[in-house]
């Protein structure tokens, strides 16, 4: 009779903590859902803030909002061009997740799209500048820039990291970047 209750107690207590572990899976999916409506509403919320254009995605998959800060009068980049920016990236509450500004020296080099990210080598100085590659919603916002432009840039999930995490970036998150054309370091091939 004691062995049937010690495997009935062990029973209810399997199924209580599967139980409790449902909770919390159902917690925690509430709560994701729960940070995305809110990152969308604060992205969409851009549609009626005065200075904010609107720039659509080439690959029809998005669109980001930008706000002129400083206008350059430079070459223009392209979906195939290498730059070299300034930036500041934060979240909507206003946590800065990373940032290479003019105090810390040298702009990062990136291509304007993934697809082209490289290595450059310098025929003077042998020295090698990688070129990285950087999310879909900075491919958007570089395409309209010009050298020495300066822009807020508002990236939805979907143009950023989407349902993945990256470092200190939460998943689904909309990002805020101030980016500073500093220079086309290559210009596209195709812009003649």
């Amino acid at each position: 009779m004691k062995k049937y209750l010690h495997i009935a107690l062990m029973l209810l207590c399997v199924f209580v903590v599967s139980s409790c572990k449902d909770d919390d899976d159902d917690t925690e999916a509430v709560e994701r859902e729960a940070y995305k409506l809110e990152q969308d509403i604060a992205f969409q919320a851009k549609v009626n803030e005065t200075g904010f254009e609107k720039w659509n995605s080439e690959a029809g998959d998005g669109y980001v909002f930008a706000k002129l800060i400083k206008k350059g009068d430079g070459k223009q980049a392209y979906f195939n061009s290498l730059v070299s920016v300034y930036y500041k990236g934060s979240l909507t509450d206003g946590t800065v997740f990373d940032q290479q500004l003019f105090d810390d020296g040298i702009p990062f080099p990136c291509a304007v799209s993934p697809y082209y990210a490289k290595t450059v080598t310098d025929p003077v100085t042998n020295s090698q500048t990688k070129y990285g590659s950087v999310i879909s919603g900075w491919t958007v916002a570089l395409q309209h820039m010009v050298e020495g432009d300066k822009y807020e840039v508002w990236i939805p999930q979907q143009l950023a990291y989407g349902a993945s995490e990256s470092g200190d970036i939460p998943a689904y998150s909309t990002l805020i970047f101030e980016i500073e054309l500093v220079s086309v370091d290559e210009q596209a091939a195709s812009a003649s």
